[in-house]
């Protein structure tokens, strides 16, 4: 990559990038980007074939200090969530890239992981309204539930009753998790 520097206006800075992966169902690629150089024989492969057991915990961030923390593996679990479910969201049809955000089940800030089984594809709408508390998922029926006395699937515009037409689902800790975070957030 090549772009202005940032020293002097006249100059360009070089990046070294390696193109991590693709996927052609959601016709998009993950290109991670060095300011250093990296010898091939370095540079560790990010994207297995297969992925590692599922843990919902970030066991590095957990062990970490309570500095504030931040998703900085977005691009990724973003692309790896796009990989699992198809460039869809997951309540109504909407299917513009653009449009669609990776929606952690638990949030890496309660020191969720990164984990594409700790995910969901949702609309930019869905996707606020999901982290508004607005609705959930119960995990043991897999059906979209709503909040007492608040928005209904029409008022939200959710199309889809349950994840049960996903092409693949979340884990079940993670629906498990979040389905007690949000009936605990409410009262419930």
């Amino acid at each position: 990559m090549i772009s202005y520097s940032q020293a002097h206006s006249d100059l360009r800075d070089i990046f070294l990038g390696f193109v991590e992966g693709w996927d052609d169902a959601s016709k998009v690629f993950l290109i991670t980007i060095y300011s250093h150089w990296v010898e091939r024989s370095q540079y560790p492969h990010v994207l297995p074939e297969k992925l590692p057991p599922f843990q919902l915990a970030d066991q590095i961030q957990a062990q970490e200090s309570s500095s504030p923390k931040h998703n900085s593996n977005q691009p990724l679990f973003k692309f790896r969530v796009l990989q699992r479910y198809g460039p869809k969201c997951a309540v109504c049809s909407v299917d513009r890239k653009e449009m669609l955000r990776a929606t952690h089940l638990r949030p890496v800030t309660n020191d969720g992981s990164d984990d594409p089984r700790n995910g969901l594809i949702l609309c930019a709408n869905h996707h606020l309204a999901f982290n508004a508390n607005l609705f959930a998922f119960d995990n043991s029926t897999l059906n979209v539930v709503f909040r007492p006395q608040g928005p209904n699937a029409h008022d939200l515009q959710i199309t889809v009753d349950s994840l049960r037409s996903l092409p693949e689902l979340p884990d079940q800790r993670a629906l498990a998790w979040r389905y007690r975070y949000w009936k605990r957030v409410l009262g419930l």
